[in-house]
């Protein structure tokens, strides 16, 4: 059996039709509940759906009967799918989610995709139900985006309407700019801390294990050997739950002179007599 759609009608015929050898002697058309008036029956044992709608969605059965063969053929005139899920954020390496392609149709091939690309099956991720249904193991934020499942088989394919699943992970561990830790008194020293997040974390900072400033970067003006310490950036990520930390040792040094050659150490320097 195979399908010819134009517009708003739908074509289903028989290989009959190529077959100069095989010819219909009789057909019997018998009304049944669904009947609407817009299907029509061929001799050759096609049908015709006139402005098909979602009600004549299901599966279409053609009985052939002739001297030596009985057969029945089955297929599915499908509708567009729509997913559903148990949930529709989780949390890195802590959720588990099952998406569903609905409503379930026989002989039909499932297929996912993920951000318009075809998704790849590993560890964490499992087919069941023919493919229909979806799981993602202990999500990783490689698993946010947008899902489709796709359902075709010979007679139509239809995707469905995109499901969005957002994963939140992180903080991970921050990183504190810029990377040395010499500065030189009287002058300005900037550091900015930096982590990976979704959604976007909190930052506090701690000097020598006390609390300091609440903001991501900090700036202080003519430093001196009092702002010597240890510098720490704590972040934050309420959705995860999780937080994260990193240390910076802060050293102030006196202001270079014309009479000393320098060597270079973590990109400032320290001074030896000529």
């Amino acid at each position: 059996m195979a399908i010819c759609a134009c517009a708003n009608n739908t074509h289903l015929h028989t290989d009959l039709i190529h077959c100069p050898q095989s010819r219909v002697t009789r057909k019997e058309t018998k009304q049944g509940t669904l009947y609407s008036g817009r299907e029509t029956l061929y001799p050759n044992g096609s049908l015709m759906l006139q402005n098909v709608t979602l009600k004549q969605s299901g599966i279409y059965s053609l009985n052939i009967h002739s001297r030596s063969l009985f057969s029945v053929i089955y297929t599915a005139l499908l509708s567009k799918p729509s997913i559903t899920s148990n949930r529709t954020t989780a949390v890195e390496g802590q959720d588990t989610v099952e998406l569903t392609c609905e409503p379930p149709f026989q002989k039909t091939t499932y297929l996912w995709h993920l951000n318009g690309k075809k998704l790849h099956i590993g560890d964490h991720v499992v087919l069941s139900r023919g493919n229909a249904t979806l799981t993602l193991f202990k999500v990783s934020r490689h698993f946010r985006g947008h899902y489709e499942c796709e359902a075709k088989n010979p007679l139509s394919a239809f995707h469905s309407d995109p499901f969005t699943l957002d994963v939140f992970y992180g903080p991970d561990t921050p990183e504190i700019f810029p990377p040395n830790k010499y500065f030189e008194e009287g002058k300005s020293m900037w550091l900015s801390c930096q982590t990976v997040s979704h959604p976007k974390a909190h930052y506090s900072w701690n000097i020598n294990g006390e609390p300091w400033n609440s903001r991501q970067e900090i700036s202080i003006y003519q430093v001196g050997i009092r702002n010597n310490g240890l510098y720490t950036c704590l972040v934050n990520n309420p959705a995860t739950g999780r937080n994260n930390s990193k240390d910076k040792e802060v050293i102030i040094v006196g202001p270079c002179s014309d009479d000393v050659s320098w060597e270079v150490v973590d990109t400032w320097c320290t001074g030896e007599n000529r």
